[in-house]
């Protein structure tokens, strides 16, 4: 029994691994104009954002859901870079396609205060390809994405890189 949960956990950790290290070598959207998002409504802001009300600032763009594990694994990476640099030009901006109650109780559950986007019929996850969630987009100020990736293997340094660009 123990040895078969070793086995278990050990193909996990293989199969986490090779998830993460094939998202590193998608970057078919890198040094593209941002296509905009099209959401229905959104919670933590001040209406729907649009990527072309934040031109001028850093946006992470991170595609989720609630039922997802690594998503909710991810929720305190992201909460960390919104509360570390959302004052020096970072808008972190999480976009998912399941419905506003659904998501709503989640947010307030998680202590989730950056903006939460809901994807009006998925329209938003399909112009960007999303196959696989989290799935992230580091967006510079010109409104062109400058990473993207699994959500967790966007380091502080480049938020920091690309915040620095910003004031250069």
């Amino acid at each position: 029994m123990r040895r078969a949960l070793l086995v278990v956990l050990a193909a996990g950790a293989v199969f986490s691994l090779l998830y993460l290290s094939a998202w590193g070598d998608k970057k078919g959207f890198v040094g593209k104009a941002a296509p905009e998002v099209a959401l229905a409504s959104s919670l933590n802001s001040a209406g729907k954002p649009s990527l072309s009300d934040l031109r001028g600032k850093v946006v992470l763009l991170e595609f989720w859901a609630t039922w997802c594990p690594p998503c909710r694994a991810s929720i305190p990476h992201l909460q960390r870079l919104h509360d570390t640099y959302s004052k020096k030009g970072l808008v972190v901006l999480s976009v998912t396609d399941e419905d506003l109650g659904t998501v709503r109780e989640f947010v307030l559950d998680h202590k989730m205060t950056f903006p939460v986007g809901i994807d009006d019929n998925a329209r938003t996850m399909t112009t960007y390809g999303i196959q696989s969630i989290p799935a992230a987009f580091l967006i510079d100020t010109a409104g062109n994405i400058i990473w993207q990736g699994h959500t967790m293997q966007l380091t502080e340094q480049q938020v920091e890189a690309a915040l620095k660009a910003v004031r250069a």
